[in-house]
Formats: structure tokens, sequence, C-alpha cells
């Protein structure tokens, strides 16, 4: 399993599936299946489909 630098993502901004997938470095499709698993999103939206920062480096911390 490849760890994932959070680094690139600022818990201060919100993230579409697109933009998480260029600042992780990772398939939009590994994106989608982190939702899958738990990755919380923004609750109300519908697409594009958002993430809190702060959301995303948690449940990456968790994941690693």
């Amino acid at each position: 399993m490849t760890r994932i630098n959070s680094q690139k993502i600022s818990s201060s901004m919100s993230y579409t599936i697109k933009e998480l997938s260029r600042d992780a470095g990772v398939n939009e499709k590994t994106c989608l299946r982190w939702i899958e698993q738990g990755l919380p999103t923004v609750p109300g939206g519908r697409k594009p489909i958002l993430m809190h920062g702060s959301d995303i480096k948690d449940f990456l911390r968790k994941k690693n």
C-alpha cells in the first residue's frame, strides 16, 4: 500500500474529486473508493461532490 502525502491538501479548503485526485496524486476512482470507505462529503451537496480538507487529512491519517 502506498502512503499518500497529504502535505498539498489545505485543511481550510474544500476539494472536488478532480482537485483531490490531482493534489493527492491518485486516480479519481480512488477518491470515489475513499468516499465509499467513509471519507465524509459536504452534506446536501449534489455535484460536484465536495470534501473538506480537514476531513481528507483525518481520513488519510487514519488510513495510513
